[in-house]
């Protein structure tokens, strides 16, 4: 076997293992492996097949971290914890603005004086409501 076909053989190895390794690691070297691979088939000299090893895994890096980069620019923000989700009052105290909330699992309170006094009653236990904000630990609500 000749070299250019032992760089193309790990080259494709080493691309096939990046599908299971966390990050781009091994993807760059393949992507130089294959490079070195076409240089050797035309020029058997081993010193140039190291440099341009070497040239070809920083160049590779370079690019592939440039790129990754303008993804992570071109991304759009996350909200903030639960806003937008929706929920069900399950705690009401008769008599104040104080109510729970439950929300995929996690209970927050509503902060009081969200809701005016005269709408309080519309939101009894069982309502479906959306985190408006979260102010602290606390959440503000609208109806669903």
């Amino acid at each position: 076997m000749h070299l250019y076909q032992w760089y193309i053989v790990i080259s494709a190895i080493l691309i096939i293992l990046e599908i299971f390794a966390a990050g781009f690691v091994l993807l760059p070297v393949g992507i130089a492996g294959l490079m070195t691979a076409v240089v050797a088939y035309f020029y058997p000299d081993l010193w140039l097949h190291a440099v341009f090893f070497i040239c070809g895994s920083g160049l590779s890096i370079l690019a592939i971290n440039t790129f990754r980069e303008r993804m992570d620019e071109s991304a759009p923000p996350q909200a903030a914890g639960p806003v937008g989700q929706t929920g069900v009052i399950i705690d009401r105290h008769e008599g104040s603005n104080s109510l729970r909330v439950k929300i995929y699992g996690d209970v927050w309170d509503v902060v009081e004086n969200s809701i005016p006094e005269h709408q309080i009653s519309w939101y009894p236990t069982g309502t479906q409501v959306r985190v408006k904000s979260v102010i602290g630990n606390k959440v503000t609500i609208e109806k669903i």
